[in-house]
């Protein structure tokens, strides 16, 4: 189980503070292939690697210490947390970037991971209209299906 990183780097940077869309093509498909993604255009490359925690240190050579660790939140519902896991299909491998009192959290897909409580509250919230398309009824589904693991 992998507890939840915080968002570190600018959303246009590299960890080396190198702005993304000055890398080159194949620089970016090599990290989004190395993070697991899916290499379709330097724009969607860019796009991807913006959702993801710079703190991986295999997919950007570099390491970073978090901005707000988990155990540095004031609130007490921030402080509890628990294990949840959003699956992975075949249309949704990436992660999910969740804002929580001005912090930003990278959840994983397909891994259990320990996050706050308050993190749950906001993908449960995260809801999207879907219509039924025999009867057209419209009807809320979740945007982000999750499991509480623990």
């Amino acid at each position: 189980m992998a507890d939840v990183e915080d968002i570190t780097m600018d959303e246009n940077q590299h960890a080396d503070n190198v702005p993304l869309d000055t890398l080159s093509w194949r620089k970016i498909k090599s990290m989004v292939e190395k993070a697991g993604g899916e290499y379709t255009s330097k724009e969607d490359g860019i796009a991807y690697l913006k959702g993801i925690d710079d703190s991986a240190s295999d997919i950007f050579g570099t390491s970073s210490t978090p901005v707000a660790p988990i155990k540095n939140m004031t609130t007490a519902q921030d402080k509890k947390t628990v294990v949840i896991n959003i699956p992975k299909t075949e249309r949704e491998h990436r992660p999910v970037a969740v804002g929580l009192n001005g912090t930003m959290y990278t959840v994983p897909r397909g891994v259990d991971v320990r996050v706050p409580v308050g993190v749950v509250n906001v993908l449960r919230d995260a809801v999207e209209t879907r219509v039924d398309p025999e009867t057209m009824e419209r009807r809320p589904v979740p945007s982000y299906p999750f499991n509480i693991v623990g």
